[in-house]
């Protein structure tokens, strides 16, 4: 069994000999040396080294060992662990994710599970109202900017640095600027809306995610010119930005795609279909003319790319992976080709992909072969800055000092394969979901929903309504979420009161595995109580003062009060960013023949909801992170021989067209 061998490699002091080591420490060339680990540090490194008694040595006679890769740019999935580590990418940065699950990422434990490569962790991408996906932390203003960035500070394991969507107003940007100077963290991003690539400079933004921001305004990349993209590239050398290009996202565009790869068995079920749907719109949009319009883009990006190297911008490599075949692990070395065909010299790409990515990031004790830093290492059969192709399938990968063979490293991929042949399987069948407890009273109807996208199961939910006997009306649902091939399940549990036609208290619980947090509510005096608490510790208490029409957690109990007690118009609405409870405004409007419910989420981000006339929402499309997801009624229960009948202004007439809602944005940073 793989566990017992890697158990081996862990807390021993082992030697590593005969390799060409390039420790890529300044002025240090290339030699045969021992490199002595000590659990997950470098003790030592030389020619001549003593050897201690006990030790595992390590063979690599005729490999080159090097520090290990780092991908700068990625969305993390735990899925993918294997997959970094296969191709010698022992340190990844992800650009915003969901919170919690990221935290328990982040441990040790985590890291060793596959094992994994660390990660560099923004925590949650920040963002504005609306937010582009809903695991971003909204920040509408300065103050919010300041109480959210304070949480996220003071957390036991804070974020890396910090990463931001377009939608960040002006004044947040400033506080999140200002904030991350006095914690010393980086800020990382496209630009925020309206502020021009000079003036975010200024300002003190760190990095840039792809090479959008240098267009000058009103300009694109089929008409910039590399004279109007110099002053950009000029600025950017003397305030010391930062940059990842990602060339890859306009490379994969030129190169046709594998929709029958072995790749895709060792991707989830989503991502599998994502893809597949990707190559298929692909397919139909690949005419000559295309094709050349996308290779004269990337020409130009390539050239700026290298003007930026040469006026000594640094470069931090991303493959911006997962997104449609940009394939974890490989995709960064595709984007190092990339980066050598623009003309950059091969070990400056090598370089940039390790010492100078830590360099250029912060990261300390990583990136360069010596003592005391962390042993994240990789061999390969030849020199990689002689020849980039080198770098492709290592025969060793060392991380934290774990030794793993390619023999281990393919084990790991098969495990991989079937564990997501497996989840696949289990996500062609229905979501089995426990019901929810219910609270006394009379139980006027219980339904059953499946939440897919792209029609991949996503979440299942049993609800019901009960009707208290103080005629108070309780919303129920209980949410599952699978997990995947390396992810917990989540099971989301809601309770919503309505009294008198509005929101008197809420109760949700999100457990992902181990994690669980807690978020209760209770109207008093015109203000709404909201507590928040994770893994039973109180974490804040916030009076809200407006009235909440409902909370909006995932769960089809949002829509049964929607449909039931929402008339057109304006109300707040809690939701969930990734730090904690969020309110925002909220919108319903009415089909112009009056026959579906429009609920448009803070002014941008939509849904559509058509309801039955017993108040059931029988199907609901709705813009989330993962694209436009559909939710169905499977079945529906009326115990009370009434049900929740629609008031008269919303009755629902199956409609004969049914717009989809138009997506708002894209999620964080592909």
């Amino acid at each position: 069994m793989l566990i017992p061998i890697l158990a081996l490699s862990l807390g021993e002091v082992v030697a590593l000999k005969g390799a060409t080591v390039h420790t890529f420490e300044p002025g240090d060339a290339p030699a045969v040396r021992t490199v002595l680990v000590d659990k997950d540090r470098i003790r030592a490194v030389g020619a001549e080294l003593e050897i201690p008694s006990g030790a595992r040595v390590v063979d690599l006679t005729g490999l080159h060992l090097l520090p290990g890769l780092v991908d700068g740019m990625v969305n993390f999935d735990a899925d993918h662990d294997r997959l970094y580590l296969s191709a010698g990418i022992t340190l990844v940065r992800d650009v915003g994710n969901d919170y919690g699950r990221l935290e328990i990422e982040r441990t040790r434990t985590a890291r060793e599970r596959h094992p994994g490569p660390w990660i560099w962790s923004a925590g949650a991408v920040l963002d504005g109202a609306p937010p582009s996906t809903f695991s971003a932390v909204v920040l509408d203003d300065a103050q919010a900017a300041q109480q959210k960035l304070a949480i996220l500070f003071e957390a036991e394991n804070p974020p890396d640095y910090l990463s931001f969507l377009p939608g960040v107003p002006l004044s947040a940007f400033e506080t999140v600027l200002a904030k991350a100077a006095l914690e010393r963290r980086q800020v990382w991003g496209t630009l925020p809306r309206g502020v021009p690539f000079a003036s975010a400079v200024e300002l003190g933004q760190a990095g840039i995610f792809h090479l959008d921001a240098f267009l000058p305004a009103g300009r694109t990349w089929e008409s910039v010119t590399q004279e109007e993209l110099a002053p950009a590239v000029e600025l950017a050398a003397a305030r010391g930005l930062r940059v990842t290009p990602t060339l890859a996202i306009w490379g994969r565009a030129i190169v046709p795609p594998k929709p029958k790869g072995e790749e895709l068995d060792l991707l989830s079920a989503f991502y599998h279909e994502t893809w597949v749907q990707d190559a298929a719109a692909r397919e139909r949009l690949a005419t000559k003319e295309h094709l050349e319009r996308g290779l004269a883009i990337l020409r130009k990006q390539q050239a700026l790319v290298k003007a930026l190297h040469e006026r000594g911008v640094p470069l931090v490599p991303g493959s911006a992976t997962p997104n449609p075949w940009l394939f974890p692990g490989t995709a960064l070395l595709d984007e190092l080709a990339l980066w050598r065909a623009a003309g950059i010299p091969v070990e400056a790409c090598v370089r940039a992909a390790t010492a100078e990515a830590c360099r250029a990031l912060g990261i300390e004790y990583r990136g360069t072969i010596r003592a005391a830093h962390v042993a994240d290492l990789i061999a390969v059969r030849a020199d990689p800055t002689q020849d980039l192709a080198a770098l492709h399938r290592p025969e060793v990968v060392v991380v934290r000092g774990r030794v793993l063979d390619r023999a281990q490293l393919d084990a790991l991929e098969s495990e991989l394969r079937a564990a997501q042949s497996k989840a696949r399987a289990a996500l062609a069948q229905p979501i089995a979901v426990e019901p929810p407890e219910l609270p006394e009273g009379d139980v006027i109807l219980k339904g059953r929903v499946e939440t897919r996208a792209i029609g991949v199961r996503v979440s299942g939910e049993r609800f019901a309504v009960v009707r208290r006997f103080d005629g108070a009306l309780v919303y129920v649902g209980r949410v599952r979420t699978p997990g995947g091939a390396s992810n917990p399940d989540t099971e989301t549990l809601v309770e919503q009161v309505i009294a008198d036609g509005t929101l008197a208290s809420f109760d949700v619980s999100i457990r992902t595995g181990v994690r669980v947090v807690d978020v209760e509510g209770q109207s008093a005096g015109g203000r709404m109580n909201v507590s928040v608490k994770l893994d039973g510790l109180p974490v804040r208490n916030d009076p809200v003062s407006r009235q909440l029409a409902l909370v909006d957690c995932g769960s089809a109990t949002a829509w049964l009060v929607l449909g039931y007690h929402r008339r057109p118009g304006t109300f707040s609405a809690l939701f969930f960013d990734d730090v904690d409870p969020a309110f925002g405004p909220w919108e319903l409007a009415l089909d112009p023949d009056g026959s579906t419910h429009y609920l448009r989420i803070l002014g941008a981000q939509q849904a559509i909801v058509r309801f039955d006339e017993r108040g059931f929402p029988t199907e609901v499309e709705r813009l989330s992170g993962r694209g436009i997801s559909k939710t169905i009624l499977l079945e529906s229960e009326v115990l009370d021989g009434r049900g929740l009948p629609m008031p008269a202004d919303k009755k629902a007439l199956a409609p004969k067209a049914r717009p989809a809602p138009v997506p708002a944005g894209s999620g964080a940073p592909k």
